[in-house]
């Protein structure tokens, strides 16, 4: 049943990841992107609130008590320019989806009409994360302060990965893909003439 539901709604999903595709925003941002969620959200009947300026959080509660999760999708594209043809290419110079996120939101706002219509059946609360500033990292204490995390039992996000068959799904317990963070590394060693590397100290080795 959920399939052909999803089946159902694969052109309203693939008309929206080609537009977010179309009209890329970068980190803090996504205005235009936060607005057109917050249309779709409303047009689902799923109540929703603002966190910070482009962040957004909606809400979809199950006829029947049990636990509360959150889907989660990110919403940035990144500084590089597109060089496809494709006819829903980037329409902003400079900026394109670069890393999937048009694909999750789209994917996400799927899964929240699915989501809505089997909310009779629904066991529990849903709350669907819809993350600003991804690339640049910070924008989730925005949503932990406002207190969106209190009361969550888990968090879950998909990610687009090209190396999968289509129709194939790879997941696995655990911590999953990879961080950004920032450090300072100061490396000390001893200069020397490429001839004799045994008078000097080869800091990087």
């Amino acid at each position: 049943m959920i399939l052909a539901m999803a089946e159902n709604l694969k052109p309203y999903m693939t008309s929206l990841r080609r537009e977010f595709h179309r009209y890329p925003e970068v980190s803090g941002k996504e205005y235009r992107t936060c607005g057109r969620i917050a249309e779709e959200l409303e047009r689902a009947d799923i109540p929703y609130e603002r966190t910070g300026e482009t962040g957004i959080v909606g809400t979809i509660r199950g006829s029947r008590p049990g636990r509360t999760v959150a889907l989660r999708a990110d919403m940035d594209a990144l500084s590089v320019q597109e060089l496809t043809e494709a006819p829903y290419r980037s329409q902003v110079p400079g900026v394109m989806h670069a890393c999937g996120h048009d694909g999750h939101m789209a994917a996400l706002l799927g899964a929240a009409n699915i989501l809505m219509q089997m909310r009779g059946e629904l066991c529990g609360n849903v709350r669907l994360f819809f993350e600003p500033a991804e690339e640049t990292g910070g924008s989730l204490e925005q949503f932990e302060k406002a207190g969106w995390l209190e009361g969550l039992d888990g968090c879950f996000a998909i990610h687009i990965w090209s190396g999968l068959p289509v129709g194939k799904i790879s997941c696995e317990a655990g911590a999953r893909m990879a961080a950004t963070d920032l450090f300072q590394l100061t490396v000390r060693g001893k200069g020397g003439h490429a001839s004799m590397p045994h008078e000097g100290v080869d800091a990087l080795v």
